[in-house]
């Protein structure tokens, strides 16, 4: 599902999507995805990992026995990826209706120039 065109955004949030609610450490995401970029690593952990000033952060984390910290998506995020990926199928839903149109369109048209053709000829 990935395109060249998916901002970092999308691809973490997808990613983490497809984890299914599995915990995961935010070095996975950096290495799943090839974010090496210090600038890259940041954005990402103040999108997704710290409180941003709106109070819902789009990762939840918590902590084992041994202090490493794990993530995954929270309401929200699982929230923004749903309605992201559900507009992706939206999108190519409408596109095969558009062919499907365009395609009922051209028989019609074969249609009526035959029935002229054939009204033309008795």
């Amino acid at each position: 599902m990935e395109k060249p065109s998916e901002s970092l955004y999308i691809k973490v949030l997808v990613w983490a999507y497809n984890r299914k609610q599995n915990p995961f450490k935010i070095e996975d995401l950096y290495a799943e995805l090839n974010i090496i970029k210090p600038d890259e690593t940041l954005w990402v952990r103040n999108i997704f990992v710290d409180i941003p000033l709106n109070g819902c952060a789009l990762f939840s984390s918590s902590q084992n026995s041994s202090g490493e910290t794990f993530h995954l998506l929270s309401d929200s995020g699982m929230s923004s990826a749903i309605g992201y990926l559900g507009l992706e199928e939206s999108k190519s839903n409408s596109k095969r209706a558009e062919y499907l149109a365009l395609w009922a369109l051209g028989i019609t048209s074969v249609v009526g120039v035959i029935q002229i053709v054939i009204a033309l000829c008795k």
